[in-house]
């Protein structure tokens, strides 16, 4: 998966519910997998999403460490 296939993924749903993101990215690979994940193995994604309501004035953060 790549970094935009991951933020496009959490963007449509948050938008769905009147939500947008607070950052300009979804996520990030963690530590050396950032540095394998281009030769074919398995990288850990951190996913950090910060989803914002500005109407209502608003916001949440969440992170999870997906491994594999």
């Amino acid at each position: 998966m790549t970094g935009a296939l991951l933020f496009a993924e959490v963007d449509r749903p948050a938008r769905e519910r009147g939500r947008v993101l607070g950052h300009v990215h979804a996520g990030h690979l963690v530590g050396e997998m950032s540095r394998t994940a281009e030769t074919g193995r398995i990288a850990h994604w951190s996913r950090e999403i910060r989803l914002t309501d500005a109407g209502r004035g608003v916001g949440g953060f969440h992170e999870r460490i997906d491994l594999g």
